[in-house]
């Protein structure tokens, strides 16, 4: 007879047990980012090093799954289909760019299922699901959000970083300390805080995704030899001990006991990092076992047993199982692809039989699928079997000895691929027998490439044909049209990754960048002129930096001015038309202001001590001042000193403090404040930058150590074969005494600073783009970003504009239309004169008639569609003007007369180094080239009205 004692004692267990069972549990699943396989204690191969106590405990009290997978082999995918509990590819989500890009908002994730029953919900760490602030998580359902959007890695030292900020919730905020560590703390304090709630907690950890980074005496405790291993254990380590402060946190709070924990890595290690797999094939980007098996814990105290599972599991059953814990139906509409493990778990249900599937896309080439014990792995041209059951390091290919196997397997994965949607990012699902076929791959490569574009040239051709204009959408589109000032072609999104502009490159992926594009004079009170009135520099009769268009040519409508006429609320602040603060036509702003630098901490000292010995700076002290402001460091100069260059370095400032932090701040403003009263807004933003001098807050310049910034090189008899007229001396200007001689130290630190304000505008635009994003207006709004000209930084030893090469007259240029332009290239030719047509078809505003660009709408739609036959850009040299036209792959130029002229060929001579004008080979290109500039110069003069007071007109200085 059993004891009345224990009778009690087992009634009251499970009282208590019915009483946890009836409370919703608490959720937390923890994902590790590039953990190996082995590289955990309770894998019993793991070696010796290891030293995770934390995770080991925890391992002690869950269920061990050995077979543990998940959906992708690399980071995006997977946190896809965890979010969704789909496949990934039924999303169109095949690859980790297409994942990285953005998870689709139509979709319904993880929180959004858990909020209606009253789970308050936390993300922390890597999002990896959409790279700006569009895609926050916090937009997506979670309360509370700490971490970052990013790509896939993250300094975890560097917190500030503007580039790539730390979020909560979606403001940017600015931390210290080690990024792991500050993950675990903010797990915890979330928990603390929602002890009383039912709670879903989301920690996505980085580590030990690369940079390899940890606290030097954390290595300090490993000894392997290798130094990117001890790194890598040393974050490891970190990691486990910050999951140790979530655990320690659940048992302090009285939680743990009822809450559903699930641990597991995002992919399979990656072997060039150290990672170690064993006993598994192979690591991340792969479907061997070692890309996609992973450690997997799934831990429930007061319901699971601690044990070890065989069964196959899979990161898409956390959410069903999550949902079944929480008493929740699964959803309608949308099926789950996962199944809740819970009966599996708990022991009252054999493992199912059951099959998984992986697919990279036909570019990537890798597939696969487990079913049962069998596993076929598709990589490029080849094809694998596997008995996983006696094989699990899939060494013995049984492929060829059994075709019936594979053909059952293949059929498998064809009926499956065959319900998910088309990759997002184009392409086919799977590369099949045929596109792996190693003949003539170059020629089949090109025909295929041809059929493609002829048939999205065909269906753009019949969407335009349908609907020639852009209908005029229900909601008026909003224009945001960002300047930068100087600004070359050294961008990411125009080909050159040597300056970091995160922002623009997130921009880029949902706009049409056109690499080559045009201004129509490479200075910039003439080229601001002329694409703000769609005229040509000889029609609107700006030809220098003196001349404002509003005094001689008052009747000209301009862009905002149109757009203010048709209902627009218009503003503008920084450098829009050349001089800030000018309004050209009448009624053209709404609002338009201008800001200054605040005083550095050197002006500050300078000023005091000269108004002590010169008393206040007015009258003829305030010249005085500015011409010894000059002499008092290298960041006070202004435009420059003769004989030692523009001002540049950093200044010691905050983003705010400076005139483009501010331009940027009032723009948010704006935005996030419905300044424009319910009215569709053109807000203009000139960022004064890189112009110089080139000075930018101390962050910026640390992005480009010194010895890092490469230059290019000029033969010494560059300027042999150019007409004298076509070169200046401005190197003079930039403390170049010689033609010819160069400085690569001056020329470096130049470089340094012109890279450092460049990445100072980016980081400005992504507060506005964070300001669309908060106030909701992201998916109606136009943005075009445009630099007024390019910039020479020591090319065919010029320095500065005023120059026919490209590196003066080609500019970057991206149009983002929402649900049109998606992150392609048009490489045709465009004009800064085509943006007025351009923004008029866009929003349905009439245009002037008298417009000389053409609208690029078609480009936009289409990144085959065909440019312009030329680009046409001239530039004042004493009385006259240099005239240069770039067609097909050429560039002709004349300097007053065909006998001073330039021909050259872009596609063997993209430097332009040799003249080609008077050889004998290019005498039928010369023909061409010239009937091309007398076409381009003719409709460039086409709407030129004579100034009422020309003698009003100044000189035009050669120099900026």
């Amino acid at each position: 007879m059993k004891s009345p004692y224990n009778l009690i004692a087992c009634l009251g267990f499970l009282i208590s047990q019915s009483t946890v069972a009836a409370a919703k549990p608490n959720i937390v699943v923890i994902v590790a980012d590039d953990l190996g396989y082995a590289d955990v204690a309770f894998n019993p191969l793991h070696p010796k090093e290891i030293t995770m106590p934390h995770l080991d405990a925890l391992a002690k009290q869950s269920i061990i799954c050995r077979q543990g997978y998940v959906t992708g082999y690399v980071c995006s995918p997977t946190r896809a289909g965890l979010m969704t509990g789909r496949y990934q590819q039924r999303l169109g989500l095949y690859t980790g760019g297409e994942a990285g890009s953005g998870l689709p908002k139509s979709e319904q994730i993880f929180p959004q299922f858990l909020k209606p029953a009253g789970y308050v919900t936390g993300q922390f760490g890597k999002w990896h699901l959409g790279p700006d602030p569009e895609w926050s998580p916090a937009l997506r359902g979670f309360d509370e959000v700490f971490g970052f959007l990013g790509r896939g890695a993250h300094d975890y030292f560097k917190l500030n970083d503007p580039a790539d900020p730390i979020y909560r919730g979606t403001e940017v905020v600015q931390e210290t300390g080690y990024l792991t560590d500050r993950l675990g703390e903010e797990t915890a304090a979330f928990i603390t805080r929602n002890k009383s709630k039912p709670f879903f907690a989301y920690l996505a950890f980085n580590a030990v995704h690369a940079p390899l980074q940890a606290p030097a005496d954390e290595i300090a405790k490993f000894n392997t030899g290798d130094k990117d291993r001890d790194a890598l254990l040393a974050m490891g380590k970190r990691m486990d001990d910050a999951i140790g402060n979530v655990v320690a946190t659940l048992k302090k709070e009285g939680v743990w006991e009822n809450t559903l924990l699930f641990f597991f890595s995002d992919n399979g290690g990656p072997l060039a990092q150290t990672a170690n797999n064993t006993p598994l094939r192979a690591g991340k980007h792969s479907y061997y076992e070692g890309g996609i098996r992973v450690p997997f814990l799934v831990c429930w105290p007061s319901q699971l047993k601690p044990s070890e599972s065989q069964a196959i599991v899979s990161s898409l059953d956390v959410l069903p199982t999550a949902l079944a814990a929480a008493g929740l139906p699964a959803p309608e509409g949308k099926r789950l692809d996962g199944i809740n493990l819970l009966p599996l778990l708990r022991g009252g249900t054999a493992a199912p039989q059951r099959d998984l599937f992986w697919c990279s896309g036909s570019e990537e080439g890798w597939w696969a699928i487990r079913h049962g014990d069998w596993k076929l792995v598709g990589e490029k041209a080849k094809v694998g079997l596997f008995d996983l059951s006696k094989d699990t390091s899939e060494k013995n290919d049984l492929a060829k000895t059994m075709p019936e196997k594979v053909a059952e397997l293949t059929k498998l994965h064809e009926v499956w691929l065959e319900q998910m949607a088309n990759p997002s990012k184009g392409g086919t699902k799977k590369r099949t027998a045929e596109q792996s076929e190693p003949v003539d791959r170059k020629a089949k490569k090109t025909e295929e490439k041809a059929k493609k574009k002829e048939e999205k040239r065909a269906q753009n051709k019949a969407e335009r044909t349908e609907a020639a204009v852009p209908a005029a959408p229900k909601k008026r589109p909003n224009v945001l049209f960002v300047i930068s000032d100087d600004l070359s072609s050294r961008i990411g999104p125009t080909g050159d990754k040597a300056v970091l502009t995160p922002v623009l490159d997130r921009l880029a992926s949902e706009a049409m960048t056109f690499p080559r594009a045009y201004c129509q004079y490479p200075v910039c009170g003439p080229s601001r002129a002329s694409f703000l009135s769609g005229l040509y520099p000889q029609s609107t009769g700006i030809l220098d930096n003196e001349t404002n268009i509003a005094d001689i040519r008052p009747s000209t409508p301009s862009i905002p001015g149109v757009f203010r006429q048709a209902g627009y609320w218009t503003a503008a602040v920084g450098k829009v038309f050349h001089k800030p603060l000018e309004n050209p036509g009448n009624d053209t702003w709404d609002q338009v202001m201008a800001f200054e630098n605040d005083e550095t901490a050197i002006e500050l000292a300078a000023r005091e001590k000269f108004e002590k010995e010169h008393g206040p700076i007015t009258g003829k002290n305030r010249k005085i001042w500015r011409d010894q402001l000059l002499t008092v460091a290298p960041q006070t100069r202004n435009q420059g000193v003769k004989g030692v260059g523009p001002g540049y370095g950093p200044t010691g400032l905050r983003d705010d403090q400076h005139a483009d932090g501010k331009n940027a701040r009032q723009v948010a403003e704006w935005i996030t404040t419905k300044a424009s009263a319910g009215k569709p807004f053109m807000i203009a933003c000139g960022f004064h930058k890189p112009h110089i001098p080139f000075i930018a807050p101390d962050a910026y310049f640390a992005k480009y150590p010194i010895e890092s910034i490469k230059l290019s090189r000029s033969p010494a008899n560059d300027w042999d074969d150019i007409p004298r007229i076509a070169a200046t001396q401005q190197y003079k200007e930039y403390g170049f005494p010689d033609l010819g001689k160069e400085d690569d130290a001056r020329r470096r630190e130049f470089m340094q600073a012109y890279y450092a304000c460049i990445s100072f505008i980016d980081a400005q635009l992504g507060l506005i783009i964070e300001a669309l994003h908060k106030s909701g207006e992201w998916e109606n709004t136009i943005i075009v970003f445009v630099g007024d000209h390019g910039y020479h930084l020591g090319e065919h030893f010029m320095w500065g504009k005023v120059h026919l090469f490209e590196e003066s007259a080609r500019m970057p240029f991206m149009v983002r239309v929402p649900g049109v332009t998606k992150g392609a290239k048009n490489k045709g030719l465009v004009e800064m004169v085509d943006i007025f047509p351009t923004l008029a078809e866009l929003c349905n505003v009439a245009p002037p008639a008298h417009l000389q660009g053409r609208s690029l709408v078609p480009m936009l739609k289409d990144p085959t569609a065909p440019g312009k036959e030329y680009a046409y850009t001239v530039v004042k040299r004493r009385n006259g003007l240099g005239l240069a036209v770039r067609f097909g792959n050429w560039r002709y130029t004349e300097w007053g007369s065909p006998d001073q002229a330039e021909l050259y060929d872009l596609a063997a001579d993209p430097q332009e180094f040799t003249n080609l004008v008077g050889k004998k080979e290019s005498a039928d290109v010369l023909t061409r080239a010239k009937q091309v500039l007398a076409k381009a110069e003719a409709h460039a003069k086409s709407q030129f009205i004579a100034p009422p007071k020309p003698e009003s007109l100044k000189a035009n200085p050669e120099r900026p």
